[in-house]
């Protein structure tokens, strides 16, 4: 939550177009709402759990594997999409992230990988016109 309200607060002031600003205003405030439905959410399914669920729950030492496996792969394609470029850097960022979630079916998870970049690309390239990154690497 807190970090779609900086991010309203930020492109209040900012000397930017007027509709990528709102466009990310608009982002900004589905991020505070999901944030705080999670939120709601989380507490309703504390209260609903039985005490040996919850001890069981706290065992599992591995569970937040995956999710700090998700935080660096997020990490690498914050550090790498200007140097490699939109399109490859976010094919490995989708792959690696289904892969970490559990799912080994390679066909799918490149078919998934390949899918998702294409639609995001012609969706901010065609439709929002915003240039995505080509990367350094490519000239």
């Amino acid at each position: 939550m807190a970090l779609g309200a900086f991010v309203i607060v930020l492109t209040l002031d900012a000397e930017m177009p007027r509709v990528p600003a709102a466009f990310q205003r608009g982002l900004a405030a589905l991020l505070i709402f999901l944030a705080f439905l999670l939120l709601v959410f989380s507490f309703f399914d504390k209260k609903s759990r039985s005490d040996g669920e919850k001890e069981q729950a706290g065992d599992n030492k591995l569970s937040h594997l995956p999710v700090i496996l998700c935080m660096i792969l997020v990490l690498i394609y914050c550090l790498t999409i200007e140097t490699v470029g939109y399109i490859i850097s976010t094919i490995f960022l989708v792959a690696g992230t289904i892969y970490v979630l559990g799912h080994r079916n390679f066909v799918v998870i490149f078919s998934v990988a390949f899918g998702v970049t294409f639609f995001i690309f012609v969706v901010f390239t065609k439709i929002f016109l915003v240039p995505l990154p080509i990367g350094s690497m490519w000239g």
